[in-house]
């Protein structure tokens, strides 16, 4: 019998390794954006190593707007949701595609880029940076534009700020949704959180858990500290979804990659299990970054993006203050936790069109 149920198992894996084995992205049907457009997912070289990147938008014509995803979280799985038709299913499909050329790639190390192995060497925040940057040099060239648009998402926000600090030249704007400061700073946050709403639910799995965790610091191994950052995160997320009523992003996350043509199973399965190998290949150097003291001024315009209920807004907001630019704008999203794209689509897209897009005529 249970050799029976290891070979359906084997044929249901091979079944859907077929069904999803090839990934592409699709072209656009309208012949104008056909002509105009660009629909294009690639693998590109950065830093040596290969990268998935997907690269959309209906005329060519257009600013480039590069996203640096979140915390071992690919942003391309969400990308199939924001295809432009014209015939859009609401009145917020597809803008985004039809005022900006759309970049998003996987880093080494996740996503469909996981599937090629980077060398543990190369995990390192300073090479981060690197691959991003020679990504946007590569599209500047290759679309023949003098500047673009960077969006960091999180942990993405980090390695943006680090980028655009380097290289201000080639940035119209930095835009930050939920801000990384400080990660230790921000899970001390998310513990006073967590508990002091356990203990008001008198939850008494919560308080058990809470209060046995550590507060993550540098000086910890890479296991404690995602040990200790996985527990207070999981009852902060708990208490967030059921005080705020915000997305349930696990599940969102699993159809949105499940459904998305630019992933196969194979780069499903990669996607997902790289996730821990990320964080542990990251989370150390992360605990030291404090970008008060490492990125204490940006010298283009920013514009922090930054949930009602987003627990890191404190350690945001203390940075934004001390921030030094030559223009900087705080916007508070109502109803929105630390994914304010999810959870405020409707504002977020508001955002781009009246404040970004007209940055570039």
């Amino acid at each position: 019998m249970k050799n029976k149920n290891i070979y359906w198992m084997m044929i249901t894996i091979l079944l859907l390794s077929i069904i999803h084995c090839s990934a592409g992205t699709p072209a656009y049907r309208d012949l104008i954006w056909k002509k105009r457009g660009v629909s294009s997912l690639e693998t590109i070289n950065l830093g040596g190593h290969p990268h998935s990147v997907l690269i959309r938008g209906t005329n060519t014509a257009n600013p480039l707007l590069v996203t640096l995803h979140g915390y071992a979280i690919p942003m391309m799985p969400f990308a199939h949701l924001d295809y432009a038709t014209r015939k859009p299913k609401d009145d917020i499909t597809g803008i985004m595609e039809q005022n900006f050329i759309l970049v998003n790639y996987d880093q080494r190390g996740t996503g469909k880029t996981a599937r090629h192995e980077a060398p543990k060497s190369s995990m390192n925040i300073n090479q981060f940076v690197l691959d991003a940057e020679e990504l946007i040099v590569k599209m500047l060239r290759r679309y023949q534009k003098k500047k673009v648009i960077l969006l960091g998402i999180s942990w993405g926000s980090l390695i943006g700020a680090k980028l655009v600090q380097k290289r201000p030249n080639l940035f119209y704007a930095f835009i930050s949704e939920g801000q990384a400061v400080n990660l230790s700073e921000s899970l001390k946050d998310s513990f006073d959180f967590s508990i002091k709403n356990a203990k008001k639910d008198q939850n008494k799995e919560a308080i058990n858990e809470l209060s046995n965790a550590l507060i993550p610091k540098p000086e910890m191994s890479a296991e404690t500290i995602k040990k200790n950052q996985e527990l207070i995160l999981k009852w902060t997320e708990y208490y967030a979804q059921k005080k705020y009523n915000l997305m349930e992003l696990s599940s969102f996350f699993l159809k949105s990659i499940w459904d998305s043509p630019e992933y196969s199973f194979l780069d499903m399965m990669s996607t997902l299990q790289a996730i821990d190998t990320f964080t542990l290949a990251t989370n150390k150097e992360l605990m030291q970054k404090d970008l008060r003291i490492e990125v204490p001024e940006l010298k283009v315009p920013v514009y922090f993006l930054m949930g009602e209920y987003d627990i890191m807004r404190f350690a945001a907001k203390d940075y934004f203050i001390k921030l030094k630019s030559p223009k900087k704008e705080w916007i508070e999203i109502p109803k929105a936790g630390h994914s304010v794209s999810a959870d405020q689509p409707k504002k977020v897209l508001h955002f781009y069109l009246r404040k970004i897009r007209p940055l570039i005529k």
